[in-house]
């Protein structure tokens, strides 16, 4: 009977200590996870300004004849970096790092899509002419 309510007794400590040393290796993998994507941070930028250069060199109102050919061409130099590396992530990480490191990566992807190409700063000579061609579309379509 005794020794019934020590074994209890120690596998409730143990776990309890096994929760405890999850957490802090939770938080371990996330601030891990987080400080590898954003090691990658100057590169999406690269690849967010050379989509917003090819964004911009589309002329005129959208046209639905070369709307999947130009959407591809301005994804590319994303596509180009995110399979190079997702690849690779894919082949050496644990599947629940790799959803961690994904997770990070695609909010610095959103976030440097949103500043750069859907509301870049107007001081930025690029952002400031993917501002006035954004407006001059906008004036287009509510002409028509």
């Amino acid at each position: 009977m005794v020794s019934l309510i020590v074994r209890e007794r120690l596998d409730t400590e143990a776990a309890d200590i096994l929760n405890e040393l999850q957490v802090k290796l939770n938080t371990v993998l996330d601030n891990f996870s987080t400080i590898f994507a954003r090691s990658f941070q100057t590169r999406i930028n690269g690849c967010m300004r050379q989509m917003a250069e090819i964004l911009y060199q589309i002329k005129g109102p959208p046209n639905h004849n070369t709307a999947e050919a130009d959407a591809d061409a301005i994804l590319r130099p994303l596509m180009e970096f995110l399979d190079g590396n997702l690849s690779i992530f894919a082949d050496i990480c644990e599947k629940t790092v790799l959803k961690r490191i994904l997770k990070d990566l695609w909010r610095i992807v959103l976030s440097s899509l949103e500043k750069t190409i859907v509301l870049p700063q107007s001081n930025d000579s690029l952002g400031a002419q993917l501002l006035t061609a954004a407006k001059g579309l906008s004036n287009l379509k509510s002409q028509s």
